[in-house]
């Protein structure tokens, strides 16, 4: 009586003949390991890539205009750099309604949409634009300037709101030596 390939007789009989052919120096076992080895790791990056390709968020490229002047963050009779924070926001009244120390600290009132990207400009630098992709529901960006103060200096202005835009009217900023100047 013949087997055919699917009958249990054949299968088992092919799989002895096979383990019993005699291999140099080991070179069936070392394929198929390899093989073994090819396919998991095709499996696994195949798998990784089709399990991340997820869209990316959608963006929205904003612009702020920073001009200063020479005497910027005077303290002590001297200029420093003057770091910036920039909050993209989606509504500005938490922004608004929150204390600057508290926002430096840390605070993340409603309506911010990510967290804040730091931006640092230098007394000599009379003029920079800050430029980055923030998420797309951004409308404003919130600004703060971390000017150094004495104790008991006065408060001074020292938080802004701009239109997140970018483009030929792009939001100006001008930071005088101890304050965010007014519109």
């Amino acid at each position: 009586m013949e087997h055919g390939i699917f009958d249990q007789g054949a299968s088992a009989r092919t799989a002895r003949v096979e383990s019993n052919r005699p291999t140099r120096h080991g070179v069936r076992a070392r394929s198929r390991r390899a093989r073994a080895l090819v396919a998991a790791l095709v499996t696994v990056l195949f798998g990784t890539t089709l399990g991340c390709t997820t869209t990316a968020s959608p963006t929205k490229k904003v612009c702020v205009v920073l001009e200063s002047t020479e005497t910027l963050n005077l303290y002590d009779g001297q200029p420093h750099a003057l770091t910036i924070f920039i909050y993209p926001l989606s509504s500005i009244e938490g922004f608004e309604q929150t204390h600057p120390d508290d926002l430096l600290a840390g605070a993340r009132p409603a309506g911010v949409v990510a967290p804040p990207v730091p931006f640092t400009i230098e007394p000599s630098e009379l003029e920079r634009t800050f430029q980055d992709l923030f998420p797309a529901e951004t409308t404003h960006l919130g600004v703060i300037a971390d000017y150094e103060r004495a104790p008991g200096d006065p408060e001074g202005l020292r938080k802004r709101v701009v239109p997140a835009r970018c483009g030929i009217f792009k939001p100006k900023i001008v930071l005088s030596s101890r304050d965010i100047l007014p519109e």
